[in-house]
Order: structure tokens, then C-alpha cells, then sequence
């Protein structure tokens, strides 16, 4: 589709992998990110994977020259623009199909099996990654091994110190205060955090161990998970 090589969405190709949905003969209007980013990339990196001419056509960068479609700029004008188009397809962050209550397509993953969107599915990517051997954590986790992986996941990481030098001290509070204090917070042992826009993941693992405790942070709610 974003090369331009399936047009309609009752082409041959789309309905051998659709065998009982009724696909109209509709146009197909691939929705593409216009502005550099890492949504971006993460999308190209899969494709190039799983498409040698994808790969010698277009390649995976931040930003790309797309031989064709719409460009809208942001997670948000893909979002908009895609449910605002007629047989439109794009691809934006999880937080932003979840916002806008967009429909999602399955994927078929490096294991074959095809998988939804969900937050299991990108545990799945993360926990069968091969962190020990990732230097600084930089590690691609797009088209990952695993029944249960998502193929376009990605995390960025910000390192952060185990002891803050420069601690926040609490207000000082007189007798006659009657008001909330703070105080200093407190940093894990062990842990590195991963800033995804919308929301706040703390991905930590126990030393010879492979699981990983994931706390997704959202509006001040902390959700703890074990994949």
C-alpha cells in the first residue's frame, strides 16, 4: 500500500489474508507522517524488514520520501486525517488509535502469528529482546521473535541517577502551618525509564533474570505489570 502497489481494498492480495470480510472497492489513501520523528522510523525500519523492495525503494529513516500518499504532520494530524479520509490507512502511536477510538489491523509477526495491538504484545517484544548484549540499551525492537510480539515496538530510555545529587528539600513548615508538606523523593536501586510522550514506562530487571517489571504511569496512576 505505501508503495503504491496496492490500490483498492478488495485487491486479490488483501482478501487471500481476509478471506471472510467484505472488502469494498474502495480506493486506498495511505496516511503518512510529513514531519521527521521516531513514529516514523520505527514504521520504516519494520517495512524495510519485511520488504527487500520497500527497503531498496524507500529505505528506514526519520523521515522518508514516500512514493505516495497523504502526508499529515504528527500523531495527531495522522489520527485526524485518517478517520477523516475515505478508505484511508495510517499509522500513529498505540495512545493516539486508543484516543480516537480508530480501527486496528492485525499483523503477522516474525513468528508468522497475527497479533493486535495491546500492551501484552509489546511486553512480548521487550521481554524476548536480547537486552545483555544491547550496549546502552539501544536496541530496535521492531520484528522481534515471539508468538506474542508486536513487530513495531519501539522504547527510548532516559538514564537516570540512582542518587540525585542535588536532592529537593521539603518546605520548611512553621507550628502554625496546617497545610500538606513534601517530601524528598525517593529513586529506585535499579531501574531505567522510558518516556513515551503521552505516558511514563519504568522498565526494571533483576540482575540474571529475564523478566521485566514494566510500571506504566499516566495521569499521576501507576500500573505495575510482569510480563
Amino acid at each position: 500500500m505505501y508503495l503504491g502497489e496496492i490500490t483498492k481494498w478488495n485487491d486479490a492480495r488483501i482478501k487471500a489474508l481476509n478471506p471472510k470480510a467484505a472488502l469494498p472497492d474502495l480506493a486506498i489513501a495511505p496516511v503518512y507522517r510529513s514531519d521527521g520523528s521516531g513514529t516514523n522510523f520505527l514504521f520504516t525500519n519494520y517495512l524495510a524488514k519485511v520488504s527487500p523492495t520497500f527497503q531498496s525503494k524507500v529505505g528506514a529513516n526519520t523521515s522518508v520520501e514516500w512514493p505516495t500518499g497523504i502526508g499529515a504532520k504528527g500523531n495527531e494530524g495522522v489520527a485526524n486525517m485518517t478517520t477523516q479520509t475515505g478508505g484511508a490507512i495510517g499509522y500513529v502511536e498505540y495512545a493516539y488509535a486508543k484516543q480516537n477510538a480508530m480501527t486496528y489491523l492485525r499483523l503477522k509477526n516474525h513468528e508468522g502469528k497475527f497479533v493486535a495491538p495491546e500492551a501484552k504484545a509489546f511486553q512480548a517484544a521487550a521481554a524476548n529482546a536480547d537486552w545483555e548484549k544491547a550496549e546502552g540499551y539501544y536496541l530496535i525492537l521492531t520484528d522481534q521473535a515471539g508468538a506474542e510480539s508486536w513487530p513495531i515496538t519501539g522504547a527510548s530510555f532516559i538514564i537516570m541517577y540512582r542518587q540525585p545529587k542535588d536532592v529537593p528539600r521539603p518546605p520548611k513548615r512553621s507550628s502554625s502551618s496546617t497545610g500538606p508538606t513534601r517530601t524528598a523523593p525517593t529513586w529506585p536501586a535499579s531501574s531505567t525509564t522510558c518516556r513515551c510522550r503521552k505516558s511514563l514506562l519504568s522498565l526494571s530487571r533483576r540482575p540474571g533474570r529475564t523478566q521485566f517489571r514494566i510500571t506504566a504511569s499516566r495521569s499521576g496512576r501507576q500500573v505495575t505489570r510482569h510480563p
